[in-house]
């Protein structure tokens, strides 16, 4: 298991405690996603990093993203991923006309995430 929650919950769901380690998922986050003061940091843009697919909830982010620009018309939405719903995300970005406040990027190589990271305002995870 990745954490020590989850070895909790898997000793209560009846699994063998002797044959469960814990071994922390392979990103060192003491040197990827560190602030940096260097980056400058954009002005009120959003960011979605996943698979783009119905469970992650990017077609409810797109769908308030009008509501949230009532409030503040100038934020933007970055969305780095690919999936099966990169079409139907990039049609509904379209239709809606906020072209000019979302960027569909697609995928970008993990070595580039840190730096996304660090630019972004408010990192967002609408998932289902």
């Amino acid at each position: 298991v990745v954490s020590v929650d989850m070895k909790r919950n898997a000793q209560s769901l009846g699994v063998d405690m002797n044959r469960t380690s814990v071994i922390p998922m392979g990103v060192d986050a003491r040197i990827l996603f560190t602030p940096n003061a260097e980056v400058i940091r954009a002005h009120r843009q959003l960011l979605f990093v996943g698979r783009l697919d119905v469970q992650k909830g990017i077609e409810l982010l797109i769908h308030v993203m009008p509501a949230i620009l009532a409030e503040y018309s100038d934020c933007t939405l970055k969305i780095i991923g690919n999936g099966p719903q990169q079409r139907q995300l990039q049609e509904q970005i379209d239709r809606m006309g906020l072209n000019a406040h979302i960027e569909l990027v697609g995928a970008v190589p993990n070595v580039d995430l840190p730096l996304h990271f660090r630019n972004s305002t408010l990192l967002v995870f609408p998932s289902l």
